[in-house]
């Protein structure tokens, strides 16, 4: 008899799409190989695209916590896991593509930049787990749910989607521009007496 199933819990199936989400980066990439900053353009709108799914299934479903409340997503629990993850895991590539661009092209504002408004972003998403806009709990009588606190939602959405809009911008804006050459030694050709 195989140990490993032993350990493994009844809702295995949907864990096995989490190592897939090392794959969005590479795929991302090859997406926008086709113009100048794509691979660049590609991850930032990804990353917007993930984080703007996930805010949409949390809107979406939040108005039925009070009645399911240990299932906030309602049956899109996964899908809005794997949005979140997949925007977080294309932000971090996406940031250090722009950083490296900034950086390469002299344009340290820009690199400071981009590394506040990502700092940000991670902290709207972990904000959403570490201090909830709504909270339930199941009492004798029933379920009781906290009011909704649209103000604090509406600071972790923005928060949340700083960084990836920030890095988009700085792809959209970075696609006509060219970085500058690296300084390079020219060689003087050879005199005639040589």
């Amino acid at each position: 008899m195989p140990i490993l199933p032993i350990f493994l819990p009844t809702f295995w199936e949907p864990l096995l799409l989490f190592p897939l989400l090392v794959l969005v980066i590479p795929i991302a990439i090859l997406i926008g190989q086709r113009w100048r900053s794509g691979p660049l353009v590609s991850l930032s709108a990804g990353a917007v695209l993930g984080m703007v799914i996930y805010l949409a299934l949390l809107t979406l479903t939040w108005s039925s916590f009070s009645t399911y409340p240990y299932q906030p997503f309602g049956g899109y629990y996964t899908l809005a896991v794997l949005s979140l993850i997949g925007g977080a895991v294309l932000l971090l590539g996406a940031s250090a593509l722009a950083f490296a661009d900034a950086l390469r092209g002299r344009r340290l504002a820009w690199a400071v930049t981009q590394c506040a408004l990502v700092y940000g972003g991670f902290v709207g998403m972990l904000g959403f787990f570490l201090s909830p806009v709504t909270y339930c709990k199941g009492l004798p009588n029933g379920t009781y749910c906290t009011p909704f606190d649209y103000g604090r939602f509406a600071l972790f959405a923005v928060l949340s989607l700083a960084g990836p809009l920030a890095t988009l911008l700085y792809a959209l804006l970075a696609q006509g521009r060219t970085a500058p050459a690296p300084d390079r030694e020219v060689e003087q050709p050879p005199l005639a007496g040589d």
